[in-house]
């Protein structure tokens, strides 16, 4: 068979089963069914089946190696190369990965926390971990919350094992190593960068985190040395506490927030309307309680959000952030290769859904966008709570990729012994003294469900505070980040040069070709290392 027929039967293939695995996800997604779970896993098993095939990943080297093929088709190949690589192991083991994952992440799913036998919802959780100053209800909030890590931990150990045995047969050190290379991220680059960003971000991170116990210490009415983890305001001192008296939160109260951004999409050129009429955005019994965006069908561009939003300022940029995802994956060049219609990577989609999601909190666009008043103003706090936010997550984004790096490396270690330390030493956090028997790390559901993924969050952040820089610069050409609703340049600078290359080029080929330099952590410790915020 000629080879570019090749790769187009093999990519029409992997559509079809694509967009079964992706439309099933969704739907149990929402319902909770395993009936659908299980849909999705027949469909995710046949698409592993057809690129671990020992024909098609010796076609696909052969197609590395021919100069028949063009250049777009070359990277078809090399993609398809490494998604074929990564399967190159026998079908009960690539069954048995299918079936782990699906029955844990059901496991996550339906999980509610329950207190005096009763159900409550994560929205309902996070609420009082953030709101309350009661020492004893928060406790007992948090530890509600943890209760999923000791109903799964087993498990994920044996799907951590499973997944490191088939990264083994294929020559890698361990799972973890061998996606970071699959996924075009080189190991030591990635392990630098974690170190610099750890040094350059470590001491504001101490005069903050200083701030915040003062705060809190008040708020509970205890001496700062006797904080622990669940008085920090959320389940895992992922976000910042809100410890600026800051009028911008209450702004959200009773506001339209998906309606505030659709508008704003719009308005700088990225009409997200059709993904918007196909979303499933409010709570439900049985749903999943977090936020993504899914591309079921990339050929057409059916793309889907599901949230779970109330009005308040952390649903505005996590409505924000989703439906930057939403923009990337709807404005990708439709003629590029079935594998290549995907954003460059991971991180950077993540970039586009941060740095929109970062306005939520600014206060000129909030005057502008929610509540129409151009005077409001919140005497800095906006930029304080950011600052504080970004770094408080990026010690946490710290914490996972430490973790998973460990964890993989030797998964029959003390996992709770390894979590606290790295909560302790990244974090500032007191490690509780009566937690040895449970298993808090497995109550984060990304380490089962998806795996050896955080790392990206982080680069993204990286990314999104550079391109937020290039675009103020080079494209409105304006300091004001707040001001960019209503400017079109925008959304069509950001199609030309993010969306619509997709996948064609390396990630840090993309970087420098739409802003004239590489990923660089200069403009993140610029914005939120700054004595004058």
């Amino acid at each position: 068979m000629d080879l570019s027929d090749f790769l187009y039967d093999l990519q029409k293939q992997l559509a079809e089963q694509y967009k079964t695995i992706t439309s099933n996800y969704f739907k149990a997604s929402i319902s909770g069914s395993k009936v659908d779970f299980e849909r999705s896993a027949e469909a995710q098993l046949e698409y592993d089946r057809l690129l671990a095939d020992k024909d098609t990943y010796h076609t696909l080297m052969n197609c590395i190696d021919s100069e028949k093929l063009d250049t777009i088709n070359r990277r078809a190949a090399e993609i398809l190369l490494n998604e074929s690589r990564g399967r190159q192991v026998d079908d009960e083991i690539l069954e048995s990965l299918i079936r782990q994952q699906n029955k844990i992440e059901q496991a996550y799913t339906i999980f509610r926390a329950e207190i005096d036998g009763k159900e409550i919802s994560d929205n309902q959780l996070e609420e009082i971990l953030s709101s309350s100053d009661n020492s004893d209800t928060v406790k007992v909030h948090w530890e509600a919350s943890k209760e999923i890590g000791n109903n799964i931990a087993s498990e994920l150990i044996e799907l951590v094992k499973l997944r490191n045995a088939s990264a083994h047969k294929l020559g890698y050190e361990n799972y973890h190593s061998m996606q970071l290379m699959l996924n075009e991220i080189d190991p030591l680059w990635l392990e630098k960068t974690f170190d610099d960003l750890d040094n350059l971000t470590r001491p504001t991170f101490k005069k903050m985190k200083e701030e915040v116990d003062n705060h809190l210490a008040t708020r509970f009415n205890i001496d700062k040395n006797n904080l622990m983890p669940w008085h920090y305001g959320n389940r895992f001192f992922q976000e910042a506490p809100p410890i600026y008296l800051n009028k911008l939160d209450k702004t959200y109260h009773n506001a339209p927030i998906h309606q505030i951004t659709k508008h704003f999409y719009d308005s700088i050129g990225l009409n997200i309307d059709s993904v918007s009429a196909n979303s499933d955005l409010y709570e439900k019994d049985g749903k999943n309680q977090h936020a993504f965006c899914i591309d079921i069908d990339r050929t057409i561009g059916d793309i889907r959000v599901l949230c779970n939003i109330v009005p308040s300022h952390r649903w505005m940029d996590t409505d924000l952030h989703e439906f930057g995802h939403a923009a990337y994956d709807l404005y990708l060049d439709r003629s590029l290769p079935w594998i290549l219609m995907t954003p460059a990577h991971i991180f950077t989609t993540e970039a586009i859904a941060m740095l929109f999601g970062r306005l939520a909190g600014d206060a000129e666009w909030v005057g502008r966008n929610v509540i129409n008043d151009l005077t409001f103003n919140d005497n800095g706090a906006g930029k304080k709570a950011a600052a504080l936010a970004q770094i408080t997550f990026s010690r946490w984004a710290q914490v996972m990729y430490r973790f998973e790096k460990a964890m993989y490396s030797n998964p029959e270690q003390n996992l709770q012994d390894l979590w606290w330390k790295l909560v302790n030493h990244y974090q500032l956090l007191n490690i509780p003294d009566d937690r040895d028997s449970d298993n808090d790390w497995a109550s984060k559901i990304h380490i089962a469900t998806v795996p050896c993924y955080y790392h990206n969050y982080l680069l993204g952040e990286l990314l999104a505070s550079q391109l937020q820089a290039f675009i103020t610069k080079n494209v409105t050409m304006s300091d004001s980040f707040g001001a960019w609703a209503g400017d079109k340049k925008i959304g069509a600078w950001l199609k030309s040069n993010i969306f619509q290359p997709g996948k064609l080029y390396v990630w840090n080929q993309m970087i420098e070709k739409a802003m004239g330099e590489n990923l660089s952590p200069y403009y993140y410790t610029a914005e939120f290392c700054n004595e004058e915020i």
